[in-house]
């Protein structure tokens, strides 16, 4: 699956010129996957000055989109202000642009207090407002609060989001973690395999089995067959070191996992690294 990729636009630059036009919001980065490059971009933004171009902001977004968007990925943009606008008009054509092609609107307006802004943020946030729209008392309580209140954004408008340190520790408490699907590692191949035969359950019960066959095992690869026989799997341990440095990287990203001799297509076959029992 492919990641993520984010873009950021800034705005609250906006000047108003001699020939009555509002100046452009300012692309910050470009759709990444990069989150490092994202957060490097947020950090060295400065405040802008001036007043708050929420229109050319969407306009942007909609270029972006346009031109960075993937069909298959559902595009949304997150829209973090102090709550006031400017030109309610044109923010709300350029609005209704963005959402007549499909894309996702969330608003978060950062205030002290709320305020009569709040019903326009509301109409043009996706419908309904009540799971698109989330109020942040202030920048004084973002700031105090803000791993609470990030939190609470990702809650609210990525529900399918799942945190990569949740997973890790998932990983680690079940005890195996999948490093290869459809392949065996070249290097791995016919090193201290022993087979269990066809077992009912899937890869916890064959974890289970190896485990009480070689307690003793300093770390080992687990292989379940993907192919089903009268409702049964196949089970097969490998008695593979893996230390706790290598069982720490896998957990964070199972693809650390690295063979010079690069790895075998086997359709049948998914391999696991159990996690090291000393």
């Amino acid at each position: 699956t492919a990641m993520v990729r984010v873009g950021v636009i800034l705005f609250g630059n906006g000047v108003l010129a001699s020939d009555g036009t509002t100046s452009s919001a300012t692309n910050l980065i470009g759709l990444t996957s990069d989150l490092a490059k994202v957060k490097a971009a947020l950090t060295a933004a400065k405040w802008q000055r001036g007043y708050t171009n929420m229109a050319q902001a969407f306009l942007l977004a909609d270029t972006m989109l346009q031109q960075g968007g993937r069909a298959s990925a559902q595009s949304a943009v997150l829209v973090l202000s102090d709550g006031k606008y400017s030109f309610a008009f044109e923010t709300e054509q350029a609005v209704n642009k963005l959402k007549a092609k499909g894309t996702m609107v969330y608003m978060a307006p950062v205030a002290s207090r709320r305020g009569s802004w709040q019903h326009k943020l509301k109409l043009w946030a996706s419908q309904p407002w009540q799971t698109n729209y989330q109020y942040l008392p202030g920048l004084q309580a973002l700031n105090s609060s803000m791993g609470q209140y990030s939190g609470t954004l990702v809650a609210k408008f990525c529900p399918k989001a799942i945190s990569p340190t949740l997973q890790a520790m998932r990983r680690d408490q079940r005890g195996y973690v999948r490093i290869r699907e459809k392949a065996w590692p070249a290097c791995l191949m016919g090193r201290g395999i022993r087979g269990f035969g066809w077992i009912q359950g899937g890869n916890r019960r064959c974890a289970r089995i190896v485990r009480r066959f070689a307690p003793a095992w300093n770390g080992m690869m687990v292989i379940r067959r993907r192919w089903r026989h009268r409702g049964l799997r196949y089970c097969i341990g490998q008695d593979t070191p893996v230390t706790s440095d290598l069982w720490q990287k896998l957990v964070q990203d199972p693809g650390e996992y690295k063979c010079d001799k690069g790895q075998y297509y086997a359709p049948a076959w998914d391999f696991f690294a159990l996690k090291p029992v000393r």
